[in-house]
């Protein structure tokens, strides 16, 4: 990602965080990962918390 996209999405970052606090219901999470073997931390810390959190 070049820093013109990162710094557009990280602007975008808080509009986004209040629309989906407003209405969690009309967002939907798509990350098109596959899990491969046994869950591990890197996999909490990294990915499933910020889910969850979501």
């Amino acid at each position: 990602m070049d820093s013109l996209a990162a710094t557009a999405t990280v602007a975008r970052m808080p509009a986004l965080r209040a629309a989906v606090a407003a209405d969690p219901s009309s967002h939907r999470v798509l990350t098109g990962e596959r899990p491969t073997g046994p869950l591990r931390l890197g996999h909490l810390v990294g990915t499933i918390s910020e889910r969850v959190r979501l």
